[in-house]
């Protein structure tokens, strides 16, 4: 039966968007690195997601079997969609393990970021009724502004975090591959923008310190993990990552192998050189553009950083972490001067 449309002659979806685009006018807007920001809640967003955000906030039923996986952007959100789709789906799927590896694997078709759907992404497409039909969700959104039923459901929150300057870099770069050098001016404008949390979730020490506090309130339901201890201990982590998740290992599984082949096949190496991820683009149902697969594939190196910031810039970020994280437990290591 076809909605009848409201008393002002729009439907309930014409009315959310009247509603939604009134809020955005009127937030405070500036220019980023590829695109206009808007600030909404405390951070900064590219201005054509905040809908989204608006949306998934008021309309987002999270099911207490679901999983979000959250990050600021470039601190290894594609490595980490691969894994948990792989821990979650390794009984439909073989991946790698033996030898075998399943045809009809997505992840051999599709970029991760079209097997695991950003919640506030997806949103755009659907802002009457956000919610994805998946086991996994994904999300750049602050602890603070997730909506209200991800919190409340139980269901499970893996956050990863990376070091500072590694992702400042990454995020820069990742601007001028993915926008062909329309970003704003070169890495001094990146670093200043970054340093005032002028990037879509920033302030970045905000965002992970809204986690790593949240996750020593509630440890059941919030994991938090590093890139850096991932890249280390990938298998340690993996099953770190199952067993938190409601999906341990087995001992047969072990033996089989499972877990390393999960390792391997959402290595750098094998994910960069599928077809799927050095030829096409992933194009999001809301937004007018398509990224390039290859510009969410760069180095996967720890310190990389060493190469493009001088030491006048590395102090300048270290100095803003030492003061943001002094009172987090298990990130010090971020505010040093080197990448060990």
């Amino acid at each position: 039966m076809a909605q009848q449309p409201g008393k002002n002659g729009s439907d309930p979806a014409s009315r959310t968007t009247l509603h939604i685009d009134k809020i955005v006018r009127a937030l405070p807007a500036r220019r980023g690195l590829t695109a206009s920001l808007k600030q909404y809640q405390g951070h900064w967003f590219h201005d054509h997601v905040v809908p989204g955000i608006i949306s998934v906030q008021e309309k987002f039923r999270a099911k207490s079997d679901q999983i979000v996986l959250a990050s600021f952007p470039k601190s290894g959100t594609t490595w980490l969609k691969a894994l948990l789709f792989c821990l979650v789906n390794r009984s439909r799927y073989d991946f790698g393990h033996g030898g075998r590896s399943s045809p009809d694997n997505p992840l051999i078709s599709s970029n991760p970021h079209a097997c695991v759907p950003f919640l506030e992404i997806h949103a755009l497409a659907h802002l009457d009724d956000p919610n994805p039909d998946s086991p996994i969700l994904s999300s750049h959104l602050p602890h603070s502004l997730l909506p209200r039923s991800v919190v409340e459901s139980g269901c499970k929150i893996v956050y990863v975090m990376r070091e500072p300057k590694d992702v400042l870099v990454s995020l820069w770069m990742f601007a001028e591959k993915a926008w062909k050098g329309t970003s704003t001016s070169g890495l001094d404008a990146a670093v200043d923008m970054f340093c005032d949390g002028f990037v879509h979730g920033g302030p970045y020490w905000d965002h992970v310190v809204g986690y790593m506090n949240a996750s020593l309130k509630s440890p059941d339901t919030i994991l938090t993990m590093t890139y850096e201890d991932l890249m280390e201990r990938p298998v340690h982590n993996v099953k770190r990552l199952a067993d938190f998740i409601g999906q341990p290992f087995s001992t047969a599984e072990e033996d089989q192998g499972v877990v390393e082949g999960i390792v391997s096949f959402c290595s750098f190496d094998k994910l960069s050189n599928l077809e799927v991820n050095k030829t096409q683009l992933t194009s999001v149902e809301g937004i007018s553009f398509a990224i390039p697969n290859d510009t969410f594939f760069r180095k996967a190196r720890i310190g990389d950083w060493e190469t493009h910031l001088n030491d006048e810039k590395r102090e300048r970020l270290d100095d803003i972490t030492r003061r943001k994280f002094k009172h987090i437990d298990g990130l010090s290591h971020y505010s040093g001067s080197t990448s060990d």
